[in-house]
């Protein structure tokens, strides 16, 4: 039959297999063809005859030729039968459009070999299942041509088979209405390959109704989908993915497996995906979307990457782990060049425990290289640990190296009795958070009845890895032995100890040297003629010079060159100590090498703000707004941060918690801002809680720290305690507490148990307590209990104490100074100290910086130690400090390993042309006849400004209450305290008493002044006492009373004052 340019139908039944001789079927460029078959099942076989011509045979119905000009092929499956239709060969560019359609019955399209469309034609498909068998499965359109598959049940790519287009959409629909049974997943992209130039992609699919592992869209096992398009009109790839009801792992979108990838250039992805229905038996691991083991979602340059999940759906029993988006494992990664991403997910809306919103744990890496991240996750509805938002375990990175990072969750569950740890955001179990240039906001709400906090920012112990040697070091060569580590984290510190036995250490060089190839120098040429090195440890920190040690160097030193170098690599890799001999004569082993790293959890910027922002919601107890604990760091290089908390509940509720040893809240010269409000109804329910060795450190910028305290009692506004607790800076200290408690011991502020403050611009710090007048008391405004506080003054600013008594029968005080507290004002010297080492000669410059108070008019010594490896030349070099101070320095001809020292005396003017920006920088570069070095030459840079900070006056201040509450309007210094004004004065402004008890004391190199009820009004007819029962030292004091009957009290003969 010849159709000419025409169209026409040709109806196939069973009796046309009678024939002898096949059907052929010819037509123009312009005519459609279409086969309708019979409605018995049958097979129906596309193979390629050459010469133009296309073979339908049919299991049935007669064999039909068709002549390949038509300009439409299209094959209707018979209504009623479940057939097979394979194709297993096609002649290449194939110039039809092909159209299958299966029909009422089970019909599945195999395909077999390569289908390839002509420029423009397209491949469309409608069948119960799509199946691409083998690695010559591959189907490919070019120019304009389309690909669109529709599968009422599954579509399948197995392992090398590939779908491609240029232009064209490619679309994927699998299972739509949900209603074929059986255990699959809708769309399985299981090691095949989906590929698009300018085209779209959209994948579409709904899981199978039996077992498990019923995906709406799985992409695995090297399967990827690509989109290589760039330019403005480049192809995007959506992925929707339902998942099937199921007990476990029946996830909407999964994509697993290492070389599993979904990737673009400047396409967007948006991937979508919904967790399957619980069974209601209980469900686990049915997450909306899930990135697991190594599985990628990349866009390499202006794409954007979306990622949205909800986790199962419905149902009842024991729900866990059904996450919204889910990213998990070493390897696993969603990253971006110049696109942003997104994440969003909602956990199971029924689920029991462990239904984040979205997870990343287990060493996966969401990053961005210039532009923002924002992560948004809401918790399962009831039960415990549902996080919005979790981000978690030891090598796992969220980075933002030129964008902004946002992280808003809400913990999701009802509140129900019993549900805990329901936290709006974890940050925990050493993971990283950093923005390099941009800001970090995370924002986060718990709920739940205990241990719900906003945000949770938590660490764990140092990482070590340990391995023994016997290695042996030959006379004069050189041994190494080295440590392998698996695990992918960021580094934050490293000390290492090592054991070497030796016959003569001084001929020795140490050198760790890392995966990424950074070498440090631990130890060169020391110990002169002594034996080994005994359980010797490098730590930066150590105050102990390996100079000033001897063989076998038992204990911690520094090592010749900081181990800080390593800060900010990866630990994964091989780690190698090598051992050099320099001498002959004697020989040794490596006996042993022990690495500890440093790997806390850490939020970190270099110039960018970062805000943390939590409320608890909670009911019971342990309830914070934020809580930063266990080796946690939050650190700016530049920016402010900002912290900022609510707690909830009945006890043990701070607004913000800052606890345990190691954890910091740092940076160099931006301010620190911290605000907590513990609301709650029960006790020990502080704003803001600083303790067990915690610190909040601006090396340079301002420090405030703000705390409202509620509840019955304990409720102090602020709390700082415990040994190493401290809150330093190189600006301003302000710290305000107000205690909202209703009973007794709510002081507003209270600094107690060893621990410091210490401020290089002034100090202004104070509290308002608050109780009851039938309680036990302690409500003092402001409490400083065997405690340090100290400052000095850039800028003539004062260390001021203030407090506000709450009601108390027993005698709260404004201000109490007690149990071996000391208030000191001093003058401070500035001391900034570097170490390098590298081999210098031309064209070789090693820069110094130093982070400064801006604009210090005082002179000042800098001081530069030089050290060279033995054997070298005498080197001259040229200190440059930023083109106003120029100074030539030399390194001995290496026959000593004396370090040459060269100091530079610099005058005021000089110093605050330097310092005018807060930094100075410096250079060293060789100059004259240079010869090549042996080893590194080591520069040992000090910078000391003497008295640049001034001792402030000390200011003392109790302010007047109300309410009947006058007589506790008083400041008290006793039980071995003292108040020291080093270069300056002591002022005491007291709204009542003035107490010094007989072991408190009072020093001054200026004036102490005492001045009784300076505020306007006379709260307290009957006067002010002013007892000076302790030590007073200063060449003058004055007391001033007010119009009443005030009392002054001297301490008597038998007091030894």
């Amino acid at each position: 039959v010849n159709l000419g340019n025409q169209n026409d139908v040709f109806t196939l039944n069973p009796l046309d297999a009678a024939y002898a001789a096949p059907l052929t079927i010819g037509g123009g460029a312009a005519s459609d063809i279409t086969l309708n078959y019979s409605s018995a099942s049958e097979s129906l076989t596309l193979t390629d005859l050459g010469g133009g011509l296309t073979n339908i045979d049919s299991t049935v119905t007669a064999t039909v030729i068709v002549d390949n000009a038509a300009d439409t092929l299209t094959l209707n499956a018979g209504e009623t039968g479940d057939d097979l239709l394979f194709i297993d060969s096609l002649p290449a560019s194939f110039p039809s459009n092909l159209t299958i359609n299966g029909q009422s019955g089970v019909d599945t399209l195999n395909i077999n070999d390569t289908v390839m469309m002509a420029a423009n034609k397209s491949f469309t498909a409608t069948t119960d299942q799509i199946f691409f068998q083998t690695a010559s499965s591959d189907l490919s359109t070019s120019g304009t041509g389309e690909v669109n598959l529709t599968a009422d049940r599954n579509i399948l790519l197995s392992n090398g088979s590939s779908i491609t287009s240029s232009s064209g959409d490619i679309t994927l629909e699998a299972n739509l209405s949900g209603s074929a049974t059986g255990n699959f997943s809708g769309i399985s992209v299981d090691g095949g390959s989906i590929a698009s130039v300018f085209g779209a992609i959209d994948l579409t699919g709904v899981g199978g109704d039996t077992g498990n592992f019923n995906s709406g869209v799985s992409v695995a096992n090297s399967g990827t989908v690509l989109s290589t398009g760039t330019g403005p009109s480049p192809g995007s790839i959506t992925i929707h993915g339902t998942a099937g009801p199921g007990v476990s792992a029946n996830r909407g979108v999964i994509v697993f497996n290492s070389g599993a990838a979904i990737l673009s250039l400047d396409g967007d992805i948006t991937i979508d995906g919904t967790g399957g229905a619980n069974p209601s038996t209980g469900a686990s691991d049915n997450d909306g979307v899930g990135i697991f083991a190594s599985g990628t979602v990349t866009s390499l340059n202006s794409g954007n990457v979306t990622l949205r999940g909800t986790g199962l759906t419905g149902g009842g029993g024991d729900e866990r782990d059904n996450e919204g988006v889910a990213i998990s494992g070493s390897g696993t990664s969603v990253t971006t060049i110049f696109g942003s991403i997104v994440l969003d997910g909602t956990g199971a809306d029924g689920g029991t425990l462990r239904n984040e919103g979205v997870n990343i744990e287990n060493g996966a890496t969401v990053l961005s290289a210039l532009s923002d991240i924002s992560i948004t996750g809401v918790g399962g509805q009831s039960g415990s640990h549902n996080d919005g938002v979790e981000i978690r375990s030891l090598g796992t990175r969220v980075a933002a190296r030129a964008g902004n990072l946002t992280i808003v969750g809400s913990a999701g569950t009802d509140g129900s009795a019993g549900s805990s740890s329901n936290r709006g955001v974890e940050i925990s179990t050493q993971a990283v958070l950093s923005a390099s240039a941009g800001s970090i906001d995370i924002a986060g709400s718990g709920v739940g009845e205990n241990d719900n906090e906003g945000v949770f920012v938590a660490g764990t112990a140092n990482e070590i890895y340990s391995t023994p040697g016997m290695v042996p070091i030959p006379d004069n060569g050189t041994a190494n032995l080295q440590i392998a580590i698996d695990e992918a984290f960021y580094i934050a510190d490293v000390d290492v100890t090592v054991d070497v036995t030796h016959t003569f250490d001084r001929d020795l060089t140490l050198t760790l040297i890392s995966p990424f190839g950074t070498r440090v120098t631990l130890a060169s040429r020391r110990g002169e003629g002594g034996d080994n090195f005994t359980s010797t440890r490098f730590d930066d920190d150590s105050g102990a010079d390996l100079s000033a040690g001897a063989a076998p160097f038992t204990g911690t030193f520094r090592p010749e060159s900081p181990l800080s170098a390593f800060d900010g690599e990866s630990a994964q890799g091989t780690w190698t100590l090598e051992v050099s001999d320099n001498q002959g004569g004697d020989t040794g082993t490596i006996d042993f090498v022990e690495i500890e790293f440093n790997a806390p959890t850490a939020i970190s910027t270099v110039s960018g703000p970062i805000h943390i922002d939590g409320t608890s919601n909670g009911s019971g107890n342990g309830n914070r707004g934020v809580a930063i604990e266990s080796h946690a760091r939050i650190t700016s290089t530049s920016g402010e941060i900002s912290i900022e908390g609510t707690g909830g509940g009945v006890d043990d509720n701070e607004g913000v918690l800052i606890t345990d040893s190691n954890t910091s809240i740092s940076t160099r010269t931006g301010k620190i801002f911290v605000y907590g409000k513990g609301t709650s109804t029960g006790d020990r329910n502080p704003g803001l809680k600083i303790d067990s060795g915690a610190s909040v450190i601006s090396t340079a910028g301002e420090v405030q720290l703000l705390g409202d305290g509620y509840g019955a009692s304990e409720a102090a506004g602020v709390l700082i305690e415990g040994l190493d607790s401290k809150v330093d800076s190189g600006g301003l200290i302000q710290i305000g507490g107000f205690s909202f408690g209703a009973t007794d011991e709510n002081p507003g502020l209270k600094i107690s148990e060893q621990a410091t403050i210490t401020a290089l611009d002034g100090l202004n710090i104070g509290g308002k307590g608050s109780g009851s007048q039938l309680s036990g008391g302690a409500n003092h405004g402001f409490v400083i209990d065997s405690a340090t506080v100290s400052a000095s003054t850039l800028d003539f600013r004062r260390l001021e104490l203030s407090g506000t008594s709450g009601p108390d029968p027993n005698g709260s005080v404004g201000v109490l100074v007690t149990n071996k507290s000391n208030v000191i004002s001093r003058s401070l010297d500035l001391l900034f100290t570097q170490q390098k080492n590298g081999t210098v000669f031309t064209p070789n410059i090693i820069p110094f910086e130093f982070e400064t108070p801006a604009g210090l008019a005082r002179t000042a010594t800098l001081t530069v130690s030089a050290t060279a490896n033995l054997g070298t030349n005498t080197q001259f070099f040229t200190l440059d400090l930023e083109g106003l101070v120029t100074q030539n320095l030399f390194v001995d001809d290496g026959m000593s390993s004396t370090p040459v020292t060269t100091t530079v005396n610099l005058d005021a003017a000089q110093v605050a042309a330097l310092t005018a920006d807060g930094l100075i920088s410096m250079t060293v570069t060789p100059s004259g006849d240079v010869s090549p070095l042996i080893g590194p030459t080591e520069l040992e840079v000090s910078l000391s400004i003497p008295g640049a900070g001034l001792a402030p006056p000390i200011v003392m201040k109790s302010f007047e209450s109300t309410g009947g509450n006058e007589s506790n309007d008083d400041i008290r210094v006793d039980m071995g305290s003292s108040v020291e004004a080093i270069g300056n004065l002591i002022q005491v402004e007291v709204a009542d008493d003035f107490i010094l008890g007989a072991t408190g004391s009072l020093r001054s190199a200026s004036t102490i002044a005492v001045l009784g009820e300076t505020q306007d009004g006379d709260f307290d007819p009957d006067g002010s006492t002013f007892e000076f029962s302790g030590y007073v030292s200063a060449p003058g004091v004055g007391v001033r009373g007010e119009q009443d009957n005030d009392t002054l009290i001297l301490p008597d003969l038998d007091s030894g004052h």
